[in-house]
């Protein structure tokens, strides 16, 4: 073994040779440089213990030095400086929209430990809940205000961010197989609770879109902290959910920073509830089919945390002719704010707390209705006692009932105004459900012949089935126990459907008592198909 260069390196401020020694060697993945620096030593300890526990690989390796309880040296080889980015409780709440339909959920990405890939300590960070192309954790680390992000695919690190660069500088990043260039458009900043952060407005030089919006520096994108792995060749492609908004960054249960007027309570976002509402239609020729909406997702409008409603009109060909359409809404002091896309803003759409003889505008395109107060009453559901106004107006155009947080009980929303000539009335509620559960039904019909008609799901029993097939615990949090005693090797395939039909995870039985891990499905309502048979069941 010998010295074959020496150089010198600055320590607390003075020059220290370093001597490199030839017996660097290859282990795995790594490279080994031995050497020894004056008055610090030699970076694998005092004796040369690279193969000290030959059984395992593992070897000593210097990583900090104090003198006099003060640090004078890191091995920036193994240990780099703390990093801003990616810190230890570092939290990132994101929206997500499903733009299939189903309920809106929130993605979570959050720091859980540290690793060392390729001689850079890296911080992991993990997503929980919805697969936007990444399943488990990413590896990141910081330098000279730089995050590198590790591509498994390729075995290197590319730069996610660069925080320094100015407007007209780019970087490339890659992602799976492909590289893309990120160019800065422009630089501002943003201020929250009296501290200011860079920001950096990015976009894709080949204009996909996902990765065009606003990055803040120290905290990522606000879309997202990482593009999804299907943006590659100029395409853009989410698996199954797309994030739509950055809510809350916090660390070690901090609020650092968050968007819009949403309240994050800490570290705990609320989780959203899922009310589905059911209103029958007259068709012009006579015929009832439905109108069902649901709550699908939660967008930023004019600053306004907005819940995005998805509105279904089955007309007379119940199911080869439906309209979808959505809407826009918030609620704040008592008052529930509704979209006018005419007009491009809010109008009150309800008032929950008015009074006997108050009054209010609903602007309908570039129509205004005057809502005025006649009564203030009560109903009740299975032992529940809720609000309701009777209100009216002029034209006659939106009179009736409103149940406070529920909803008008002709129609949710003044479709007398919003005729586009397809002869639809709408005609009243039926029902109205919220996470699965009846939770208000207006009439005399069956809410469980409802789902029937909507799902095309024909009950034999309760909703945890009956006869030969039956589900249990339901609601669950977790585990789906299927049971089927006619059990047979050929129809031993299931299938989960959500409330739009579309299949969310499917498999085999194998015995006749089966249970099914559904952890991973958003909360709601959804059916459970073997042989032929479905059943209903809620994950809570």
């Amino acid at each position: 073994m010998s010295v074959f260069e020496i150089d010198e390196i600055e320590i607390n401020g003075s020059m220290r040779r370093r001597l490199w020694f030839d017996g660097n060697c290859e282990e795995g993945d790594h490279t080994y440089d031995w050497n020894w620096i004056e008055g610090i030593g030699c970076n694998y300890g005092l004796l040369y213990s690279i193969q000290a526990f030959p059984w395992d690989g593992s070897a000593y390796h210097l990583g900090e030095v104090y003198q006099d309880g003060e640090l004078i040296y890191r091995d920036p080889y193994f240990i780099n400086e703390p990093s801003s980015f990616a810190p230890q409780g570092a939290e990132w709440y994101f929206d997500v929209f499903n733009p299939w339909g189903t309920h809106p959920e929130y993605q979570r990405f959050f720091v859980d430990g540290d690793t060392i890939i390729q001689g850079h300590q890296c911080s992991i960070i993990t997503q929980h809940f919805v697969d936007t192309g990444h399943e488990g954790g990413e590896f990141v680390y910081e330098e000279d205000n730089k995050v590198y992000w590790f591509n498994p695919t390729t075995n290197a690190f590319s730069i996610l961010y660069d925080f320094d660069a100015e407007a007209g500088e780019s970087w490339n990043y890659e992602v799976g197989e492909c590289s893309h260039q990120v160019t800065v458009d422009s630089v501002g900043s943003v201020t929250w609770n009296g501290h200011t952060y860079r920001t950096q407005w990015v976009r894709f030089n080949e204009d996909v879109q996902y990765y065009s919006g606003k990055i803040i520096e120290g905290i990522g994108y606000e879309k997202g902290l990482f593009p999804s792995i299907y943006v590659c060749d100029g395409l853009e492609m989410f698996d199954a959910s797309e994030i739509e908004y950055l809510r809350c960054y916090v660390k070690d249960g901090e609020m650092l920073y968050h968007e819009g007027g949403y309240d994050c309570d800490e570290t705990t976002i609320t989780p959203p509830s899922h009310p589905e509402w059911y209103y029958e239609i007259l068709n012009e020729n006579g015929t009832i089919t439905y109108q069902y909406m649901y709550q699908a997702g939660d967008t930023i409008i004019n600053d306004e945390p907005t819940h995005i409603l998805v509105k279904i009109n089955t007309l007379y060909d119940k199911g080869l002719r439906d309209e979808v359409t959505h809407e826009y809404v918030y609620e704040r002091d008592g008052k529930l704010y509704w979209w006018n896309k005419t007009l491009e803003e809010f109008t009150v759409l309800y008032d929950y707390e008015a009074e006997v003889g108050d009054s209010w505008e609903i602007k309908v395109g570039t129509r205004t209705i005057d809502m005025h107060v006649d009564a203030v009453e009560e109903i009740e559901y299975e032992g529940r006692v809720w609000r309701m106004l009777r209100v009216s107006d002029p034209e006659d155009l939106f009179s009736g009932n409103i149940v406070c947080g529920i909803g008008h009980l002709t129609s949710f929303f003044p479709e007398r105004l919003m005729d586009k000539g397809d002869g639809v009335r709408v005609e009243g509620m039926r029902c109205y459900w919220n996470e699965g559960e009846l939770v208000f039904k207006y009439g005399d019909e069956d809410c469980d012949a409802v789902i029937s008609e909507l799902h095309g799901v024909e009950e034999d029993g309760p909703s945890t089935g009956s006869g030969t097939f039956t589900v249990y615990p339901n609601p669950t949090n977790g585990v789906l126990t299927v049971h089927h005693s006619a059990f047979r090797i050929h129809h031993s395939e299931f299938q989960i459907a959500n409330l739009m039909g579309q299949t969310v995870l499917a498999g085999n039985l194998t015995t006749e008592t089966q249970q099914i891990d559904v952890s991973g499905l958003p909360q709601g309502m959804y059916f459970v198909t073997v042989g032929g048979e479905t059943r209903k069941f809620v994950v809570k």
